[in-house]
C-alpha cells in the first residue's frame, strides 16, 4: 500500500499542472492509502517513514490540486463577462462582473434592458456551455414605450467561448452575438 500510495501521489502532484480535478481524487486516495498503510505498519510494529511520506505527498497535492482547479471556476464565471454585439452591432449585450447587464439596440429605444443577473450553469458539452441567464430590471424599454415595472425574463444561452446565441424563454425572441474586447 505504501508504495501504491507513494506512485499515485507523485502522479497527482504531477496531474495537478494538468488535470486539476483529477489530481484531487487521486491525492484523496493517497491520503486514504497512507493512513491505511500508518494503520497497517503501527500494527506490525514496522517502521512509519514509508506511510509519513505517502500521507505527507497527499498533504501537498491536496492544496495544490485545489488551487489549480480555481482558473477553472474563474474561467467558466468569467467567459460570459463583457461587451457582446450582433453581426451588424445593432444589439449589444453587456454582462458585468457585478451582476448587472444591459441588453440594448443601437437607438436604446426599440429595445432597452438594465438590471441584475444571476447565472447558472445548465448542461455542458464539448462544443458549448450552456447558461440560464435570469434578468431582473425595473428599467426597460420596448419599442419606443419606457416601463418602469418589475419585469424578470430568463434567457437559455450558449456559448462556445467567441460566440453566444441567446434566446428569451418566455418570448422566444433569439439573440446571435459575437464577443469583442
Amino acid at each position: 500500500m505504501g508504495v501504491i500510495g507513494l506512485i499515485i501521489g507523485m502522479l497527482s502532484i504531477i496531474m495537478c499542472f494538468f488535470f486539476p480535478i483529477v489530481a484531487i481524487v487521486l491525492s484523496v486516495i493517497t491520503l486514504i492509502l497512507g493512513i491505511v498503510e500508518i494503520v497497517r505498519r503501527k500494527k506490525n510494529k514496522n517502521q512509519l517513514g514509508l506511510a509519513i511520506c505517502v500521507i505527507i505527498i497527499a498533504i501537498i497535492a491536496i492544496p495544490f490540486s485545489i488551487v489549480n482547479t480555481l482558473p477553472l471556476t474563474d474561467l467558466i464565471n468569467n467567459e460570459l463577462i463583457g461587451k457582446w454585439y450582433d453581426s451588424t452591432n445593432k444589439i449589444g449585450l453587456i454582462i458585468n462582473k457585478d451582476g448587472t447587464m444591459e441588453l440594448f439596440t443601437d437607438d436604446r429605444t426599440t429595445l432597452y434592458i438594465k438590471g441584475n443577473y444571476t447565472l447558472s450553469k445548465d448542461e455542458e458539452t464539448i462544443e458549448y456551455r450552456e447558461y440560464i441567464f435570469t434578468v431582473s430590471t425595473t428599467d426597460r424599454v420596448l419599442l419606443n414605450e419606457k416601463n418602469n415595472e418589475l419585469y424578470t425574463t430568463q434567457f437559455s444561452m450558449a456559448t462556445d467561448g467567441k460566440n453566444m446565441v441567446m434566446m428569451n424563454v418566455i418570448t422566444y425572441s433569439m439573440y446571435y452575438f459575437t464577443k469583442v474586447s
